[in-house]
């Protein structure tokens, strides 16, 4: 079935590439659609045959997931901008940068739950968010790392008693779906058996009218070479001059500390205008690391002045940003930037885009491992803060003990601000603590923040009974950060 359709697929790119009038070109075009339509559904069915039979095998060996991650994002932003629905992306703290596991069939399964949620989506937003699941201590001892995605959309939802319904082969909301959205009713079944076969679950919740959200969890061996807490590769970096551009006092502390302990001599300046005046007044760095959100002067405009500049025209300027999205991507490369850096910044992450961009990718030696003493609350990984600082526990106390004399009052601050109404300041403050959160392992608070922050950006928002309940719960976990904190002697 699919030799003889691939073939017709193959025939139909050739004839669109020669010189065809209009009408006929809608035609072959019609076909091409239609044949690319059947060969999804054959390759379905095959999928959910081969499921059933016991014959589908998961092909598992490492991989990085930061690509399987993008990869879904850009196949799914093409289809949102045509509907204009906005896509984010939120990452969690502690990821591995490297599991063990079926790539081509994890990137099924996130693509098909991002297809559907943008699908299904007339208007609004599709998110992607993904997790560790720091409740699986067992996980983390036996070197795995459960991981939760979610998918959420403020689609068309589906009633409560259907959503069984939706993980049958064929099945679809109702009998209008199929003519009014087209799919085949499979993709979800072979999604919750592909979930199955690596040892998680895939479940759904909605509500009619206002949207779904999809969670697929599963346990996925970390990669050899990461197990360890930073046990990573390390590269010499000593003696390369960075300027750190970042507004952020605690993220400023943070990579700083990072870059010291590894040797780089670093200036670092807190908007784009001194940024500008350092490198017109110094011999050059070797490297320049931007935030791109900055009040004033952005870190786009920022690289556009730098790049007119001869000392910095071809200086490497990595961009360093919570926002991830493929397009978020093009516009730091379009404004002069040559590469990204997800936060929070992990170690790895940081020194190899430093060696790779200034010539250093050379001397490598493993640093052990270190503990923090004191068990934390509920939601704080401390294990997954220190693997993300390359393994420095010393600079972790640091970073908690600036995190409580910086943000203690922050829960009250957030709040005197939203009964003010002063949003855009509030938004700002729940920026920052998005970031700061994620450099000491607070997961929950973090997404909390980022939820709320979310909820600021949205057009006409108010300070509703729900804003301001998901306020207070934000709060309230960041003064039981604080109280422990201060119990263990950090504050």
């Amino acid at each position: 079935l699919r030799t003889p359709l691939n073939a017709i697929t193959g025939m139909c790119y050739v004839l669109g590439q020669g010189p065809l009038e209009p009408g006929l070109r809608r035609h072959v075009e019609r076909i091409e659609g239609a044949s690319q339509t059947l060969l999804d559904l054959v390759d379905d069915v095959l999928d959910l045959s081969k499921i059933e039979a016991d014959k589908l095998v998961l092909d598992a060996r490492p991989f990085a997931l930061e690509p399987v991650l993008r990869k879904a994002l850009m196949i799914a932003e093409t289809k949102a901008e045509v509907k204009g629905l906005e896509l984010s992306f939120e990452r969690g703290h502690g990821l591995p940068t490297r599991i063990v596991g079926d790539r081509i069939r994890l990137l099924q399964v996130l693509t098909n739950l991002l297809d559907n949620a943008v699908k299904f989506t007339p208007e609004g937003r599709v998110s992607l968010r993904i997790m560790r699941i720091m409740a699986d201590a067992a996980a983390s001892t036996e070197g795995r790392a459960a991981l939760r995605f979610e998918v959420e959309d403020t689609g068309i939802g589906i009633d409560g008693e259907r959503i069984a319904d939706l993980f049958d082969p064929f099945a679809q909301a109702d009998a209008t779906t199929t003519r009014r959205f087209g799919g085949t009713g499979l993709g979800l079944a072979i999604c919750r058996r592909l979930a199955g076969l690596m040892g998680g679950s895939l479940t759904a919740s909605s509500e009619l009218g206002v949207g779904s959200t999809f969670c697929f969890e599963a346990p996925f061996p970390i990669a050899a070479d990461e197990r360890e807490p930073g046990a990573a590769r390390r590269i010499d970096l000593r003696g390369i001059r960075v300027l750190v551009v970042e507004d952020n006092a605690m993220n400023q502390f943070v990579v700083e500390a990072i870059l010291k302990s590894e040797g780089v001599e670093v200036a670092v300046v807190d908007s784009g205008a001194a940024a500008i005046e350092a490198v017109a007044r110094t011999d050059g760095f070797d490297a320049i690391l931007m935030d791109v959100q900055m009040p004033g002067m952005d870190g786009y405009e920022a690289t556009r002045r730098l790049r007119a500049l001869p000392k910095s025209r071809s200086t490497p300027i990595l961009a360093m940003t919570a926002h991830v999205l493929p397009s978020d991507q093009r516009a730091c490369l379009a404004a002069g930037m040559d590469d990204h850096l997800g936060k929070p910044i992990h170690v790895d992450a940081l020194c190899s885009a430093l060696a790779l961009w200034t010539g250093r990718a050379g001397a490598e030696a493993p640093r052990p491992a270190s503990q923090v003493a004191d068990a934390p609350p509920k939601g704080i990984d401390l294990d997954a803060a220190v693997a993300q600082l390359g393994g420095d526990a010393a600079l972790l106390e640091r970073v908690l003990g600036r995190f409580i004399r910086t943000y203690a009052d922050a829960g009250e601050r957030l709040r005197l601000l939203l009964d003010g109404g002063e949003l855009a300041a509030a938004r700002a403050l729940l920026h920052d603590l998005r970031s700061v959160l994620g450099s000491i392992g607070a997961v929950d608070l973090r997404c909390a923040a980022a939820g709320l922050h979310e909820r600021l950006r949205e057009d006409g928002v108010a300070v509703d009974a729900e804003l301001s309940a998901q306020a207070a719960e934000l709060a309230g976990g960041l003064a039981a950060l604080r109280e422990w904190l201060a119990a263990s002697g950090r504050g």
